[in-house]
């Protein structure tokens, strides 16, 4: 991890030293997050997000039946803004 952040209202951000992003949300379900977070990052992508293990993506989501997307805590973004 490179660096990490936390707003006003307690979301914590994470940026990898390889430059993705993990948006981890507030302190609730930290292991949880930590393992979904483990799988995911063997999958590239520039954000990871395992904020929410309650909102599963939306069906349209690229690689969206891959076993961790099929448990619904995570959101991968794997397009580039460049």
């Amino acid at each position: 991890m490179a660096k990490g952040a936390v707003s006003d209202t307690g979301q914590v951000t994470l940026t990898l030293t390889g430059g993705a992003t993990v948006v981890w949300g507030q302190s609730a379900d930290n292991e949880l997050k930590a393992q979904v977070l483990a799988v995911l990052l063997g999958q590239e992508a520039q954000t990871y997000d395992v904020s929410s293990r309650t909102v599963p993506p939306p069906p349209d989501t690229p690689n969206s039946n891959t076993p961790a997307m099929a448990a619904g805590p995570i959101a991968l973004s794997t397009s580039s803004e460049e």
